[in-house]
């Protein structure tokens, strides 16, 4: 665990209880520090690399996988499938159904 000066430079940013913002600076004061902290932020991609490279556990693997190609790609759209409609609009009971199946009540 890294000492209290080793993470000095953290503690503008902490939580303060009562203060649901964490009494911070602006996020791009936040931004700025973490960027001169990693070298520009490329510390944070070599981890990310290592840990997909190395892992013991592949869960931990696929996640820093995850991680990079959502960063160098953007995320993934998710889509949803709609079969067998025969117009633009859905009625409420297709509407119901649908609610119901991804809710898992069917």
């Amino acid at each position: 665990m890294a000492n209290a000066t080793e993470k000095a430079w953290l503690k503008p940013y902490r939580f303060t209880p009562g203060n649901s913002g964490g009494g911070r600076r602006s996020d791009r004061d936040l931004v700025k520090v973490v960027l001169r902290e990693t070298r520009n932020g490329r510390e944070l991609g070599e981890m990310l690399l290592r840990i997909a490279r190395t892992a013991p556990r592949m869960r931990d693997r696929v996640e820093a996988i995850r991680e990079l190609l959502n960063r160098l790609y953007g995320r993934a759209p998710e889509y949803v499938q709609v079969e067998g409609m025969n117009s633009d609009r859905f009625t409420l009971a297709e509407l119901e159904r649908a609610r119901a199946e991804i809710a898992g009540d069917n």
